[in-house]
């Protein structure tokens, strides 16, 4: 029996914004029916050599494409539990300004976003600021010491992951942590294609990360 506690983290698959298509919300658009394979083979890796441990409960950002990810693993393991929690997309910039645009058209403001270089810049209405983006990390790591379960199981998204390695690379460097144009670089030079999986394990409070998927 291998001790401590296994946390993975599992971006979702391909959605329609990552396909190229013009979408509304950031949180409403779904996954394409590539994605929803993606989603569906990644629930059958589990009990495999790349994830030999099962998962005891699921968690999932509330946006669309990660809860469509979470349901093929939850409908493979129907005794564990799905839950939301805050675990969503960094949220950049202000949904209005996502009607009706693909993430080519959006490029310009998310560049401009990270060149005024301000943690505590909000874009509007249901966006947040990059301070508040770190917040959810730790918040993440605080309700995971908390929760009395050993295999968790976390759908989430690409930058969410990001964080979770930058806060683990620099938990003891909090001016390093904080610092938003070195968060940008990380960011920029760290791949997490769809269905990209992460382990964290667990021993007397450090965590170990390493690639499992694909």
């Amino acid at each position: 029996m291998v001790e401590g506690k296994f946390m993975w983290l599992i971006r979702h698959g391909e959605s329609m914004s990552n396909a190229g298509f013009a979408t509304d919300s950031a949180s409403t658009y779904p996954l394409t029916v590539t994605g929803d394979q993606q989603a569906a083979d990644f629930a059958q890796k589990w009990g495999t050599p790349k994830l030999p441990y099962w998962p005891q409960v699921l968690i999932s950002s509330p946006m669309e494409r990660a809860k469509q990810t979470a349901r093929w693993t939850q409908s493979r393991f129907p005794n564990a539990p799905l839950r939301e929690w805050d675990v969503e997309e960094f949220t950049m910039l202000c949904p209005a300004h996502y009607n009706n645009t693909t993430h080519e058209q959006r490029e310009p403001q998310v560049r401009r976003y990270w060149d005024m270089n301000n943690p505590d810049y909000c874009d509007g209405v249901g966006a947040e600021s990059f301070r508040s983006f770190m917040k959810r990390v730790d918040d993440l790591f605080r309700r995971v010491a908390h929760y009395d379960i050993e295999r968790i199981a976390v759908f989430t998204h690409g930058n969410f992951m990001r964080g979770v390695l930058w806060s683990i690379l620099h938990h003891n460097q909090p001016e390093i942590y904080r610092n938003m144009a070195r968060f940008r670089r990380f960011m920029e030079s760290i791949p997490v294609p769809n269905l990209h999986a992460l382990e964290l394990h667990n021993v007397v409070g450090n965590w170990s990360v390493r690639a499992v998927c694909p």
